[in-house]
């Protein structure tokens, strides 16, 4: 997969590596994340032990994408480090290693509309809701 071949997307577009179980490596991250005040984490390592008192369904969803056939489209609402919460839409799909194995996964992130901002400890940026999931399957992509 070469992201280069898709321009018009790579500003939203992410690309994540599974590297052991719950645990994901940031490949990509497209540069319209900092510009909505998310900070650059590709090389970082995301586990669930990093992520905010568990109380974010970004594990789940990446756990739900690997395992979906053909992807996975989310509405939820994203967290950035100054509080503002915006409501998203996201495709996933997987995309399998060298042995067969669906290892990485790739997706289009893009922004709806600021819903609100929050209070209190906001040392990170997170997924905090999950409002709707559906699988993407064949017939979809046939139609």
């Amino acid at each position: 997969f070469d992201p280069i071949a898709i321009p018009a997307l790579l500003p939203n577009i992410l690309l994540y590596e599974k590297v052991a179980e719950d645990q994901f490596r940031v490949r990509l991250q497209g540069t319209e994340f900092s510009n909505r005040g998310i900070p650059d984490a590709t090389g970082n390592i995301l586990a669930p032990s990093e992520a905010k008192s568990g109380k974010s369904p970004f594990f789940e969803i990446m756990a739900r994408v690997l395992n979906t056939p053909c992807g996975l489209k989310i509405l939820g609402v994203e967290r950035n480090s100054e509080g503002r919460n915006v409501v998203i839409e996201a495709v996933g799909f997987p995309l399998n290693d060298a042995n067969g194995e669906a290892t990485f996964l790739v997706a289009i992130v893009m922004p709806l509309a600021t819903e609100s901002y929050a209070e209190g400890n906001l040392s990170a940026h997170s997924l905090v809701e999950l409002r709707e999931a559906s699988e993407i399957t064949l017939r979809h992509l046939s139609d």
